[in-house]
């Protein structure tokens, strides 16, 4: 597995120049260990599958990805999930909410005055 410690600054990672087939296999080799390991963490969840098809999916691997190897499984409570984070999300969908009423409203002023 590739850490922080084993990028040379002239361009390889573990005695393999990036580019190289043995990079593709090793790298090829790491993303369907990475695609199990959240499959298999999708399904003990009970999580639809679908769920991959969200927008927000893509952002949060690649901040995950930015944190790198070192990243913790998030060990708060639910108290703490739940209260700040999920209110944080439910407060930004409300406002996405009024934003997307005020325009459906000002359309339909505008059809009527039409």
């Amino acid at each position: 597995m590739y850490n922080r410690e084993n990028i040379d600054p002239r361009g390889k990672k573990n005695g393999h120049l990036v580019g190289t087939p043995q990079h593709k296999d090793v790298q090829k080799s790491l993303r369907a260990d990475a695609v199990q390991k959240f499959s298999c963490w999708m399904y003990d969840a009970g999580m639809a599958f679908n769920v991959v098809k969200y927008d927000s999916l893509g952002p949060t691997i690649e901040v995950i990805a930015r944190h790198g190897c070192g990243m913790k499984p998030l060990s708060c409570t639910y108290r703490f999930f739940f209260g700040v984070n999920i209110s944080n999300a439910v407060h930004t969908t409300i406002n996405l909410i009024r934003i997307i009423e005020l325009r459906h409203n000002q359309t339909q002023k505008n059809k009527m005055l039409n």
